[in-house]
């Protein structure tokens, strides 16, 4: 899709905006040392270098362009996002989420009914009573999937009664068995990392970041490897580098120190000018104290987009030196801000990953995209879930109880023998 802010012609002007320009004062020279008369521009949808109509731009001045309308279009693509998100969330906390509690209320008293069958006398064959307790034990995961925790001894000895053990011993397996797949990948993949911590006790934190610190290594890895595979199979002693080898790894090292010194001296330059205690003016103080929190955490971010923006707010409506961008620091820049627009996108592609998001999961579509999440379908679900499990927990309580039973288990062995051909299809379904 072409970027809304690219163009082919003289102008870096988009047609989408109306541009609201802030020149500096007239002068011989330009932003650029060129007789171009650049200036950088604040559009009502971002921030670009303009120029005369009887000149063109430079290549790093178009590059510049081009990166900055990517970053402004992607922060606004977040902003929807997350607004879209933030809406859904809302829909969820007013709509669905006392509909789960109250199902999951249901469903404790919906395993305590149906508990006593498995003494019933009807169904003593082993393999209905086995399916009967598998069918128990789905249930008390969709709790613990919910809660985190069963949080009643009733229902801890139910759990103990259809798998054989305690749920506390069932924690200490799980993390025995992830701790034994994660060596097992570290050993064939040849890293070296200690996950004694995994034990119990470990908070979920913890593990997290162990997952995490795991993930990292595993990528670094596979890079090494891919390396190694590109040059030649497996690894060998490294040759001695070129004369021009150790030039360019100069060169780089030279652009990256004058990179970090440049962004440095710009937020030097800012920070000086936007400190509010040199400002008589109360009214006007209290926009540099915003402003001066905009720098403080762009700076820290690494935001070069961000302090732009504040260079051009502030800089050139207090008419400061306009000769600033020269070629040689918007390259520095562009390199810069090619990262941004990677991070950035990487954060919208994560964003409703994000774990205040996660209760939106259970209602999602597909959810790579907000639209992906479909609020008043889930809500008719949940009602319908909600009404067959007050169904059968009266049903459990009367007469035709061991009939209930009866049912429920055959709806459960279709739904296990789906699952079975879902699995034999390649598909984990559950």
């Amino acid at each position: 899709m072409t970027c809304p802010y690219r163009t082919n012609h003289d102008s870096a002007l988009d047609v989408w905006f109306e541009p609201l320009r802030i020149r500096t004062m007239e002068s011989p020279t330009d932003l650029f040392g060129h007789p171009q008369d650049p200036s950088l521009v604040l559009h009502k949808g971002g921030l670009v270098i303009g120029t005369s109509k009887a000149s063109r731009l430079s290549k790093a001045q178009q590059k510049f362009n081009r990166l900055v309308g990517r970053i402004e279009k992607i922060r606004r693509h977040i902003e929807s996002t997350q607004s879209q998100l933030d809406q859904h969330l809302a829909f969820y906390g007013a709509a669905l989420h006392p509909l789960e509690e109250k199902i999951a209320a249901h469903r404790k008293e919906f395993v305590q009914r149906l508990h006593p069958f498995l003494a019933h006398r009807e169904l003593r064959v082993k393999s209905v009573r086995n399916r009967l307790k598998r069918l128990i034990s789905h249930q008390l995961q969709m709790l613990l999937d919910y809660y985190g925790d069963l949080d009643s001894p009733e229902l801890e000895t139910i759990y103990k009664t259809v798998q054989g053990k305690t749920l506390d011993e069932s924690d200490r397996e799980e993390l025995e068995s992830t701790r034994a797949q994660m060596q097992d990948l570290c050993d064939f993949m040849g890293i070296d990392m200690d996950l004694s911590e995994i034990k119990e006790g470990i908070s979920e934190e913890q593990l997290n970041r162990k997952f995490e610190e795991l993930e990292a290594r595993l990528n670094a890895a596979q890079g090494q490897a891919e390396f190694q595979a590109q040059s030649g199979g497996s690894p060998r002693r490294e040759k001695p580098k070129s004369k021009r080898q150790l030039e360019r790894e100069a060169r780089d090292r030279a652009a990256e120190e004058l990179r970090t010194r440049d962004i440095g001296r710009l937020y030097k330059q800012l920070a000086k000018l936007l400190h509010p205690d040199l400002e008589p003016d109360a009214a006007r103080r209290q926009e540099k104290e915003a402003a001066m929190k905009r720098l403080t955490t762009a700076y820290k971010d690494g935001d070069l987009h961000t302090m732009l923006r504040l260079e051009v707010e502030w800089i050139l409506q207090e008419q400061a030196d306009a000769n600033r961008l020269t070629d040689e620091k918007l390259a520095i820049y562009n390199d810069v801000l090619k990262e941004q627009v990677f991070e950035l996108e990487e954060e919208l592609r994560n964003l409703s990953s994000h774990p205040r998001y996660q209760p939106l999961h259970r209602f999602k579509v597909g959810f790579a995209l907000p639209q992906d999440f479909d609020g008043e379908k889930g809500r008719q679900k949940l009602l319908g879930t909600l009404a067959d499990i007050q169904r059968s927990v009266t049903a459990l309580g009367s007469e035709s109880g061991l009939a209930e039973v009866q049912d429920l288990l055959k709806a459960f062995a279709a739904r296990e023998e789906h699952a079975r051909q879902m699995k034999r299809m390649g598909f984990d379904w559950d």
